[in-house]
């Protein structure tokens, strides 16, 4: 009952997992979603501001350039007028000057008439210039206008005053005195005219010098005018921009709460679930709920032994230190039993260490002096010079040579001289740069020139190494078959040598064998025939005749040959094999 309870729980357990996963998973998608659409309205706004600044940038310059426009336009009109007015004061003054001296005497009516036309015609002229120079100037020069108007209205009335005057001397009879008053009027008047005329050329420099430091005036007010709108731009884009972040957040409100809405939907289709196991468990419960006082407490956790490698030898501190920090990171062994199997497994030399130490030590106090006796001390530079003068030995193969430069790059990263991410390209290039077999160097450049990672660009070397040793083993061992059927061929030859010389020398003997035997045949033949020459012959005497006198090989000789027979069929028919053994 107590595994299917337990079969339960797992079960419930697992599909509470599963329905957290789910949510997560939606959350995630939705907040995917959510940070697509952010970036989407951001990128539209970013573009919408791009073009705002280039309106705002265009409508700027063309501005400037037409008030660059209407500025020099204004200048050299206001230049155009100060010298056009100068020149006509100035000439309107001489001929008035003249006009005096030489028209006093005459007639009254032709005075009075030149004078009215002089001052129609500058009236005229002046009004002209006037009406043509207002089209063109700004209404902030009407004021010098009408300053003009006065001056030339002056000029007017000291013209009638002078008429008048001309008029009374050439009625009346003036005495001395009375003459010599007018003399000195007129005298006094042509001064008047002279000083009235400086006192407008000063006027005038004085109303243009007030009108260049007016028009500056009215230029800075332009600038602070737009400087007031550019900072109502960026009023209104900080409001829109703050009404767009208000949006979002209010979005991002409204999608919490849609997935607060869900989460509380699969809480209460959990509970739903969970009140269903419930009810078909009530049983289980039950008996659970009358046996919750028999529990027995859990087991005590599980005492391990780790198995800690001896260190005896100093040298190999490093690979010591390494397995026993490895052990304490992992948290599956006791610190108290680490500590004493670590005490337990230091022998030798480094034994002595541990007199010094207190019995209550740690274990980092352990490894702090054995390390502080035993470590390695080189600064990170002597680390780098001793990498950077590293070679592969001659009888050194590829993996020792990589995992030698290594550990020298793992002891400087750990003294700080060199970075993280520029440990692979400096093991990369050195293991590559300095491999003894150039054969293998060229054949691994390609992988050595892309952009592999270090273990990568060794497995494919050890692979390249491999194939290269294979293809070698198999020159080596057709090498091989080749010699060794040249020896067997040698050998063969020289057997058959032997035998040849063998066969040679019996020839040899045999020869001589039977030489000796003719001789000595020859000799019995002879010997035979004299004595069957010395026998009676019976017959006619008549030789080579078949008679009583043909023995037929009998006699003394009867069943044999005068010689040795077999011996001679024996020698002339005996033929030997080539290993000597007779046929």
């Amino acid at each position: 009952m107590d595994s299917d309870r337990q079969l339960r729980r797992q079960r419930m357990e697992k599909h509470k997992e599963q329905q957290t996963l789910k949510e997560q998973e939606l959350k995630s998608q939705k907040d995917i979603e959510m940070l697509n659409k952010i970036k989407e309205r951001d990128s539209k706004i970013r573009e919408i501001q791009k073009q705002r600044d280039e309106l705002i940038k265009m409508r700027i310059e063309n501005k400037t350039a037409q008030h660059s426009d209407v500025n020099d336009a204004n200048d050299v009109k206001h230049k155009q007028l100060r010298e056009t007015v100068g020149e006509r004061l100035q000439h309107k003054c001489k001929e008035m000057e003249h006009e005096r001296r030489t028209e006093l005497d005459h007639d009254n009516d032709v005075d009075g008439a030149v004078g009215l036309t002089v001052g129609l015609k500058t009236d005229d002229y002046h009004g002209n210039d006037y009406e043509s120079d207002m089209d063109s100037i700004d209404e902030e020069l009407s004021w010098l206008t009408k300053k003009m108007e006065e001056t030339f209205q002056i000029h007017a009335d000291s013209e009638d005053r002078i008429f008048k005057e001309g008029v009374r001397c050439s009625t009346e009879t003036l005495t001395p005195s009375e003459c010599h008053e007018c003399e000195h009027d007129h005298k006094s008047d042509i001064d008047e005219i002279t000083i009235d005329e400086d006192d407008d050329e000063k006027a005038l420099k004085a109303e243009i010098k007030a009108m260049k430091l007016q028009q500056m005036k009215l230029k800075e007010e332009l600038h602070l005018k737009e400087k007031a709108k550019r900072f109502k731009e960026q009023e209104l884009l900080k409001e829109t921009r703050r009404k767009q972040k208000e949006e979002r957040i209010r979005k991002l409100k409204r999608t919490k709460q849609e997935l607060q809405e869900d989460i509380m939907e699969t809480r209460s289709t959990i509970t739903s679930l969970d009140e269903a196991l419930e009810h078909e468990d009530i049983h289980h419960r039950h008996k659970h709920n009358r046996n919750a006082e028999r529990r027995v407490l859990p087991n005590p956790p599980l005492m391990l032994k780790p198995s800690v490698p001896k260190f005896s030898d100093p040298t190999q501190f490093r690979g010591w230190k390494i397995e026993i920090e490895s052990m304490i990171r992992s948290e599956i062994y006791q610190k108290d039993i680490l500590k004493q199997c670590v005490r337990n497994e230091i022998s030798g030399e480094p034994r002595k260490v541990l007199s010094i130490l207190k019995a209550t030590a740690t274990l980092e106090n352990i490894l702090s002096t054995m390390e502080s006796n035993f470590g390695d001390l080189k600064s990170g530079q002597s680390i780098m010079e001793e990498f950077y003068q590293a070679r592969q030995n001659k009888d050194e193969d590829i993996t020792s040579w990589g995992i030698r430069i290594e550990e020298m790059i793992q002891r400087a990263l750990e003294k700080g001289e060199i970075q993280e991410n520029k440990k692979d390209e400096i093991l990369k290039t050195k293991y590559w740069k300095y491999l003894r077999n150039s054969e293998l160097k060229n054949a691994t450049r390609v992988f050595f020139e892309n952009s592999l990672t270090f273990e990568e660009l060794r497995k494919r070397v050890r692979k390249e190494e491999q194939e290269m040793t294979v293809s070698q083993e198999r020159k080596e061992h057709t090498k091989q078959i080749n010699t060794i059927q040249l020896d067997q061929q040698f050998r063969i030859l020289n057997d058959l040598t032997e035998k040849l010389q063998c066969m040679q020398k019996q020839l040899d003997v045999f020869t001589q064998e039977k030489v000796a035997r003719k001789d000595n045949r020859s000799e019995n033949v002879t010997r035979d025939y004299k004595r069957y020459d010395n026998r009676p012959h019976c017959g006619n005497r008549r030789t080579f005749s078949r008679g009583r006198g043909y023995s037929g090989n009998r006699g003394p000789y009867r069943g044999r040959r005068p010689f040795s027979q077999d011996v001679y069929h024996r020698d002339s028919n005996s033929q030997h094999h080539l290993n000597g053994n007779q046929l």
